[in-house]
């Protein structure tokens, strides 16, 4: 495993970049760059997959990330005066919203669930402790 620590390339400050060789001779990459005074962006390769994972962290929020079968998910958070509100969208373009007290409480998640390959809206209201939910075999979430 070789590790190169390097202060900039291209204007970008690189905070460390891995080279491993496994048994088989196959070479995974790893990288970090900092993109802005707040924001990281991680590189990730390994021999069995073409595309290059990505994940892009501000403030230790991972606001991007695209896996290695080039899936993308989202993330974006905004702060209100009674909490904050938290959307997060998956590779298949679903968002589902979260919204907290000012404790971090869950008060309530909404999003678009998959039931018998239906599309269907749903609000769930919590009022004491956590959601109940089942993971669907097809993808999603039932809340119950």
């Amino acid at each position: 495993m070789d590790s190169i620590f390097l202060k900039s390339v291209q204007g970008l400050f690189l905070k460390k970049m891995t080279r491993t060789v496994n048994e088989r001779g196959l070479t995974s990459i790893n990288y970090t760059l900092y993109t802005a005074p707040t924001v990281r962006t991680t590189y990730s390769s390994i021999p069995t997959s073409t595309i290059t994972a990505c994940a892009v962290v501000a403030d230790g929020f991972t606001l991007s990330q695209t896996d290695y079968a080039g899936i993308a998910s989202t993330a974006a958070r905004n702060y209100t005066a009674s909490g904050m509100v938290l959307v997060n969208t998956d590779g298949r373009n679903n968002a589902t919203t979260a919204i907290t007290d000012l404790a971090g409480r869950t008060v309530s998640v909404t999003g678009r669930q998959f039931r018998c390959f239906a599309p269907k809206e749903e609000t769930v209201a919590i009022s004491q402790g956590y959601p109940k939910y089942e993971y669907l075999r097809g993808g999603g979430i039932i809340f119950v």
